[in-house]
């Protein structure tokens, strides 16, 4: 029973590690996926790998649906 105490321990122990080196390297909270891949545009290649890794994933819009088409009807 005392193992799976510390399990939940260890990975928030991890992940306050991870998001101090994220802000030793200068990456904020809030940093979306997105912005990453948009480091080589500007020579920053480089650091692509940790910001990937110090990154949130984007929220998609699940409301978000797209028509082949649509007909405009104007009531005069």
């Amino acid at each position: 029973m005392g193992r799976w105490v510390t399990v939940p321990i260890l990975l928030l122990l991890l992940l306050d590690w991870v998001e101090a080196n994220c802000k030793e390297s200068g990456f904020t909270s809030g940093l979306q996926c997105s912005s990453c891949d948009k480091l080589g545009d500007h020579n920053l290649g480089d650091l692509e790998g940790e910001c990937n890794s110090c990154c949130e994933k984007d929220q998609v819009e699940d409301a978000l649906v797209k028509y082949a088409s649509a007909t405009l009807k104007v009531c005069g």
